[in-house]
């Protein structure tokens, strides 16, 4: 995600390229990422490989991208044709980078397979036949799925959806609105092009169309009054109008248009290992992220009133506090207001629904609800029935997801937002092995169900990573609740006391609270060898930092931010968004969903080993080739088989753990 956050803030505190362009009441946002862009786990229909499977999964069948290596057109690079320039998708930067959300996805996608890009700039005209006469392994060049194209060149799956449009110069802006407008009139498009067909087949027959074989001659010719419109893909049209006042785009012709990259008819097999990457990276927010910084979710930026329902205080040094800074975030960049309820749960709040909660911000204003814990799943889907009108986000759940157990497709208002924070408890899990005398470790959990379990799990195996010589004795004790409930939960404080009690130096917390924390620093300092690793929140380690190894925590506010965006500009849409770190930069505040802040408790040296296996995780993500940690022969705590020698978990099978895995000592289930 190389300079991914400069263009990230620049989409944040820019505008738009779109929504300022049209004047369309029936289009909110003129192009978009494929229809219904799979959500995490499900792959398109173009030729794959067995696909990545969860964190730090893998690709199926042995090194797949080695593979893909071998059959690159020169050694080490990946060679991809454009015609360039063609902003917003292709071109230079005033330091001759190749840059553009073309670009950027082919950067990511090669880097990914351990490549470095190579560009190669061609004429349209006949671009998509280059790769089968060995000219470059691909084509990215903002390039249209066609019939007549897809017989003599093979397609990946869709990346972006676009339609036709027209450009006139400002002047003419009220007169040339539509195609009859266009009689007599002369169109320019660029040769080889779908805008091209879309003129020759729809415009009057009296219209003059003058073919082009580079996009920036139409520009010229339409700023000269040598045409009097050019026929486009909208995106490239609406990029020109912004950067251009004399320019204006004044009608879209919904053509249901979608780009895919062109590779050689017998390279089925990068044509897979490219969709498998694609879907990984709309997986972990990627492509959302290169999307966003190229076309952005609103026209320019407006205040928002947000609701915030937090499950406990709003200060509590975890879970809830991230939430609450999330929000903050929120209106710190674009203005408003945030209504927050906190201490919303069975115990302090018993009278309190969520649909109550909702109705009262909706009163107030609110315009986005952001429900945030497991806890709140009925009412706030009870809420979404009730205020249709209304976007609300459902932190952590999978009402979005369509391969999901929980799958309401009929709330159309109600999306889905959670990190992988598997990656962060693996993380937690090797800090603590590293750390252990004996590999005795303590997991402080909170209630139990399918998240907490994946989540213990994955603890666990980032433990049995980084192990070494030690044998790991991995005990799990839940309190009943996300916090502490005097005469409703155990006390977190003596279930920490009782883990070093019984000879564990690490105990790896799971609630939203530090009491593990707290108790390590009180044992410390009278002696006691013991350490804590915290969650949820970026500051947690400030109550015990001495004993603190690290904190894996959320960082909500980017995302958070993208669907206040979306809202206040009318796109917003139910996903599922399930985002993992930036690997370039975890502590990046904003960008990465996940972070990992090392503590005072590791050594120099402890903290080298542990960023080995950051490294390692940070590959596995990236290339999908290598350690994968859900990966068989692997267990459940009642021995029967979860993943079989060499298979790779599903997300799915990761999402909802049905238990404990084998090894692990601790319930699997309340019963």
């Amino acid at each position: 995600m190389k300079n991914l956050k400069t263009k990230f803030l620049a989409s944040v505190l820019l505008a738009s390229l779109f929504l300022t362009a049209l004047a369309c009441e029936e289009e909110t946002a003129p192009s978009m990422p494929p229809n219904d862009p799979p959500p995490k786990g499900a792959m398109g229909d173009g030729p794959k490989g067995d696909g990545p499977k969860g964190p730090g999964g893998k690709m199926g069948d042995g090194n797949p991208m080695e593979r893909v290596q071998k059959e690159m057109i020169s050694e080490g690079s990946m060679t991809v044709c454009t015609d360039a320039p063609y902003e917003p998708f292709e071109f230079q930067d005033e330091d001759g980078n190749w840059t553009g959300f073309d670009m950027d996805i082919m950067r990511e996608i090669s880097g990914r397979m351990g490549l470095d890009l190579e560009v190669k700039v061609v004429p349209f005209d006949g671009i998509w036949l280059l790769p089968a006469a060995g000219e470059c392994d691909v084509v990215a060049s903002a390039m249209t799925i066609t019939e007549d194209r897809a017989k003599q060149t093979l397609f990946t799956d869709p990346y972006f959806d676009a339609d036709q449009s027209l450009l006139v110069r400002t002047i003419n802006g009220s007169e040339l609105t539509s195609l009859e407008s266009l009689s007599g009139k002369s169109i320019a498009v660029q040769t080889g092009t779908t805008g091209e067909s879309y003129a020759q087949d729809n415009a009057p027959s009296n219209a003059t169309i003058v073919s082009f074989d580079e996009p920036a001659a139409m520009f010229l010719a339409l700023e000269s009054g040598e045409v009097d419109a050019i026929m486009q893909d909208l995106p490239v049209n609406a990029d020109r109008a912004q950067q251009n006042p004399n320019f204006t785009m004044t009608a879209m012709f919904p053509t249901g248009e979608q780009y895919g990259f062109a590779v050689s008819p017998d390279k089925e097999y990068v044509a897979g290992k490219i969709n498998d990457v694609l879907d990984i990276m709309k997986m972990e927010g990627v492509y959302d992220l290169i999307f966003d910084s190229y076309f952005g979710a609103t026209a320019e930026i407006k205040p928002i009133k947000i609701g915030m329902i937090l499950v406990g205080p709003r200060n509590d040094k975890g879970w809830s506090q991230a939430h609450f800074e999330g929000g903050e975030y929120v209106v710190d960049k674009m203005g408003g207001e945030m209504f927050t309820v906190d201490f919303v749960n069975p115990s302090d709040s018993p009278d309190l629904t969520i649909p109550d909660v909702v109705s009262d911000m909706i009163n107030q204003g609110a315009q986005l609800i952001f429900a945030t814990s497991d806890d709140m799943r009925d009412g706030i889907t009870e809420a979404a029935a009730m205020f249709p009108d209304t976007p609300m986000i459902f932190s952590s759940g999978d009402t979005a997801w369509k391969e999901g157990e929980a799958y309401r497709p009929e709330l159309t208002n109600l999306g889905n937002i959670m990190g992988e924070m598997e990656y962060g408890q693996m993380i937690a899990g090797c800090a603590a092995a590293i750390k252990s005398k004996d590999g005795k470790i303590g997991f402080l959990g909170p209630l139990i169900n399918a998240e907490t379990r994946r989540l213990a799990n994955s603890t666990y195996l980032g433990a049995l990573a980084c192990a070494g010589d030690k044998t790991i004795d991995f005990k799990v004790t839940w309190i009943g609740f996300w916090f502490h409930i005097p005469g409703f939960t155990l006390d977190p404080t003596q279930v920490a006391n009782d883990f070093y009690d019984e000879g564990r130096d690490v105990v790896v917390s799971h609630i939203d609270t530090s009491e593990a924390l707290v108790v390590a620093g009180q044992r410390a300092a009278n002696g006691e060898s013991v350490w804590a690793v915290p969650y949820d929140y970026e500051g947690a380690c400030d109550q015990a930092p001495e004993v603190c190894l690290g904190v894996n925590y959320f960082n909500w506010g980017p995302a958070y931010m993208m669907a206040a965006m979306h809202t206040v500009n009318g796109s917003f849409q139910p996903r599922f968004e399930w985002i993992g770190p930036n690997w370039s930069d975890m502590n990046d505040p904003d960008s990465s969903m996940i972070g990992w802040l090392q503590g005072d408790g590791m050594t120099e040296n402890e903290n080298k080993e542990l960023q080995v296996f950051i490294d390692q995780l940070s590959g596995d993500a990236k290339t999908m080739d290598t350690g994968a940690l859900f990966k068989g022969p692997l267990n459940y705590q009642d021995g029967s088989v979860f993943l079989k020698d060499g298979e790779v978990a599903t997300d799915q099978q990761i999402w909802y753990a049905p238990q404990l895995l084998e090894g692990m000592i601790g319930d699997s289930s309340a019963d």
